[in-house]
């Protein structure tokens, strides 16, 4: 480049103490965990030869973070859950998004919830509940869990659910297809009671395609008790993909003894509460934004934090959702209190 003391100065870089320390402590980490990250040699001698710093963070986070997670498996099974739900795509977006956009703005009470749900630590006022309106007890209390999906009486499950299907919807919308509710349809032969999809589509221009239809779920990885035989948490993305294995099971039983009354493919997303997406509702929306690249679609709203159609509803997905289980536990608090004051 003409810089006559760039070769100067690259060979102090290369000899400075920090910088052979760090190298040696990285090549260490990344020999001994060679199964988890896949990252070449570095050698101190040719920096520029390295990989870029993007991907050392992020390898140097996967190690930091599976350790972690073991320890907290040993410790507290729940919060080892909860952990490991928040490293699934899209879990930590909602904290990027800005309340300059209308729909990313919640009252700072709500908000307080929200971050205390994130860091699994004691949700405010939760001190004046001896008892939830449901007759529970016991830490669930303190830290909210007890309202994720747990409570009979005062948690909000429906409602996140429809919410979470609204914006699918509106996904789907902008990249023109069709969109259908598909719980106001009857689609098994004989049952019009049962309701197999959350949402339908097809594109907008094909009246001949089949529905694409999708039944939605949003999983609470807290739920010990659903854990599966041989495990002691639910690793990332496996409270999710329990209940779409379970609803894949039920769709194909009801096919096999009813049938359907119109063609329709079946596929089952699944959420969870952190605020993150199993492994095919990641697959979704990542063909949802490549279809919105391709249309030119952009967000709706844009900001620094939310500049295209994927950033946009990645962090509205999971703000949502998040949203939603923060004020059950927001209904379930204030539901309890008054009890309480009503019996005393």
């Amino acid at each position: 480049c003409g810089w006559r003391e760039a070769q100067v100065l690259y060979n102090v870089l290369k000899s400075q103490p920090a910088l052979v320390n760090a190298v040696d402590e990285l090549n260490e980490m990344f020999n001994h965990n060679k199964q988890r990250v896949t990252v070449p040699y570095l050698d101190p001698d040719l920096p520029h030869a390295w990989p870029r710093q993007s991907k050392l963070t992020k390898a140097v986070q996967r190690v930091c973070a599976d350790d972690l997670e073991a320890q907290l498996v040993r410790i507290d099974a729940a919060a080892a859950s909860w952990f490991a739900s928040c490293r699934l795509h899209g879990s930590g977006a909602w904290l990027h998004s800005s309340p300059k956009i209308a729909l990313f703005r919640v009252s700072s009470q709500l908000y307080r919830v929200m971050l205390a749900m994130r860091l699994m630590v004691k949700i405010p006022s939760t001190d004046l509940v001896a008892r939830c309106v449901c007759g529970s007890t016991g830490w669930q209390l303190r830290y909210g869990v007890h309202w994720f999906s747990s409570c009979r009486c005062a948690t909000l499950k429906t409602a996140r659910h429809n919410a979470v299907v609204k914006v699918m919807a509106e996904m789907s919308t902008k990249i023109r297809m069709q969109v259908r509710e598909g719980e106001s349809a009857c689609w098994i032969r004989g049952r019009p009671d049962l309701r197999p999809f959350d949402l339908l589509v097809r594109p907008y221009d094909d009246l001949s395609s089949p529905w694409q239809g999708y039944d939605i779920t949003v999983a609470d990885p807290t739920r010990l008790g659903l854990v599966p035989s041989g495990s002691r948490y639910f690793k990332s993305g496996k409270a999710s993909s329990r209940l779409v294995s379970k609803k894949k099971n039920n769709f194909r039983r009801l096919v096999q003894q009813h049938g359907l009354t119109h063609p329709a493919e079946f596929a089952a997303l699944g959420f969870e509460v952190t605020g993150g997406l199993g492994s095919h509702a990641s697959e979704w929306l990542k063909e949802v934004c490549s279809q919105a690249q391709e249309l030119g679609a952009g967000a709706p709203e844009r900001n620094w934090t939310a500049s295209n159609f994927s950033a946009y509803y990645t962090q509205l997905l999971s703000f949502t959702t998040v949203k939603l289980t923060a004020l059950s536990v927001l209904n379930g608090i204030r539901r309890s209190i008054a009890e309480t004051l009503a019996q005393a």
